[in-house]
Parts: structure tokens; C-alpha cells; sequence
């Protein structure tokens, strides 16, 4: 499945979306590692969106191509804007890599399968995104294909399932619970049924770390995923139990119109050719989060 290098890179390395829920841990471990590390966004002054502004990004060894306009609600609210940073972006950090010969892009993808045909979801999973976020993923992807098959740059694209874990915001539903739980008392939720594949932050920080690291093929494509799924209510009374204190759920519906009843990915090609799998089970982790919600 491909080769892999040391994790002591000692390399300059850029991340776009260095500021966000992925990108601050990524950028501390990197750092920790010795490397020289460059974290642009949107709250440092850069738009990846714009070309102006990549082109003059001095170069680096490695590519973290995290920035995005994240999330199906925030894409279908903004979808010019999701569209231009997560295809355009997409486009000019490849140009970027092409002509600065990068030694490898590590692109962050998510939600391209769309309903599952099978479980588990392995990375040959025919890709049917099923909303604006999920197809302006599935573009990127084609992209880094294009410009490795055509320019030789050399792409791994890490399919991220739901990540979960300290610092996440917005209307996911770990930070959903929480937020409602310190502020009104009770959680009030749509649908208890639906299964989800979660993955701890700092797993995925190991799996972006290893793809950094990759030396196999030119492109390649990893689950980053536990290989586990867990409901909507057994995430609510993991919740329940960590807290130790009893709290009212309600769930009002409706459900969710196209909602997937359960997706789990498969991480038999992740362990073989990232030599990564995760480590932090469900309970630790969320455990990890109450313990660093700001209640």
C-alpha cells in the first residue's frame, strides 16, 4: 500500500485553515515536531480563494489544504462564497504546489459517499455527495487527481468522517448538545436514530501527520474514520453518563430530509498504507471534551 516515512519531518509547511478546529492542533503538533510551520486564513489576511494571495506564499515542502467554507448549512447559506473557497481554494493550492514543486498536498475531504450502497464505507465507495458542501469536496478531489495525473503533484486526499473534540463549534452535534445543555438545561434534538462514524480531533491530527509523511503513490485516498457508529441517543446518554448529572432530551423531529440511517468507514486501507488507525475511543474522547468545555 505504499511506503512511509518517519514522523520527524523537519520540513516548512503551510496550512490553509491553520485557525480552525482541525487546523490549531495540526499546526501545535507540527510545530512540536520541529518543523518551520505557516498557518494562513482568513483572520491572518489570506484568501485562498484568491490567487494574488497564494502565489505569494513563499514555499514550503508540504501542503495542508484545510480551508473551507464547512458544513451543509453554512454551504447552502453561503454558496458562492463555499463554492469559491472550497473549489477555487482547491484550484489555487494545486497551481501553487505545481509550480512550486511541492513535495506533497494533503487535501482534507468528507461527505462525498452519500448514502451508503454498503458498510463499511471503503474508499472505493462510489462518491455521490448529496449537498452543495459535500459536491464542492468531490470537485477538490477530481482537481487533485487532474493535477497529479497531468503536473505530477503528489496528493493525498484524507476522507474525514465526524470529527469530534475539544474546541469544535457551530451545528455539530456534540458541540450542539453541550452548548445546549450549559444554556437552557435540556437538549432538544430532531431525530435520536441516526448513526455516525466519529473520529476524535487528535486522531485525525495522527492521520494528517502520517499523510504528510506518505511516500507511496503519487494519489492516493484514506478513510480517516474509527470504523464505529454510534446513534444520535447513545451519544446523548454517553453524554448523559460523563456529566454525571441528569438532564431532559427531547427529540421533536422531524428528520432530516435524504438522511443517511447509519455510515461507518472502512479503515482496512488506512491501517495498511498510513500505518494509522485510531486510538481514542468514544468514551475517552468525549470524556477529553467535557473535561475542556468552558462550562
Amino acid at each position: 500500500m505504499g511506503k512511509r516515512v518517519p514522523e520527524a519531518m523537519s520540513e516548512r509547511i503551510l496550512i490553509t485553515g491553520g485557525g480552525g478546529f482541525l487546523g490549531l492542533p495540526l499546526y501545535d503538533r507540527l510545530r512540536e515536531m520541529g518543523n518551520a510551520v505557516l498557518s494562513v486564513s482568513r483572520h491572518s489576511g489570506v484568501d485562498v480563494g484568491d490567487w494574488n494571495h497564494i502565489s505569494s506564499v513563499e514555499r514550503c515542502d508540504v501542503v495542508y489544504h484545510l480551508a473551507a467554507v464547512t458544513g451543509g448549512e453554512a454551504a447552502l447559506a453561503r454558496p458562492r462564497e463555499a463554492y469559491r473557497t472550497n473549489i477555487m481554494g482547491t484550484l489555487n493550492l494545486l497551481e501553487y504546489c505545481r509550480i512550486q514543486k511541492v513535495r506533497r498536498l494533503v487535501f482534507a475531504s468528507t461527505y462525498v459517499y452519500g448514502q451508503p450502497r454498503y458498510l463499511p464505507v471503503d474508499e472505493d465507495h462510489p462518491v455521490n455527495p448529496g449537498n452543495l458542501y459535500a459536491q464542492s469536496k468531490a470537485i477538490g478531489e477530481i482537481l487533485c487527481r487532474r493535477y497529479c495525473e497531468d503536473f505530477g503533484v503528489s496528493v493525498v486526499v484524507l476522507r474525514i468522517f465526524n470529527p469530534y473534540g475539544p474546541g469544535q463549534q457551530g451545528n455539530f452535534l456534540i458541540p450542539t448538545v453541550l452548548n445546549q445543555l450549559q444554556h437552557q438545561g435540556k437538549v432538544l434534538l430532531r431525530d435520536p436514530a441516526p448513526r455516525r462514524d466519529f473520529i476524535f480531533v487528535q486522531d485525525v491530527v495522527d492521520a494528517f501527520v502520517k499523510a504528510g509523511c506518505y511516500t507511496g503513490s503519487e494519489f492516493a485516498i484514506f478513510n480517516v474514520a474509527s470504523g464505529k457508529s454510534y446513534s444520535v441517543a447513545e451519544v446523548v446518554e454517553k453524554i448523559r453518563y460523563i456529566h454525571g448529572r441528569p438532564f431532559e432530551v427531547v427529540y421533536a423531529g422531524p428528520s432530516r430530509p435524504f438522511e443517511i440511517a447509519d455510515c461507518v468507514g472502512g479503515v482496512a486501507r488506512s491501517r495498511l498504507g498510513l500505518g494509522w488507525e485510531a486510538a481514542i475511543d468514544m468514551d475517552r474522547g468525549l470524556r477529553q471534551t467535557l473535561e475542556a468545555w468552558q462550562w
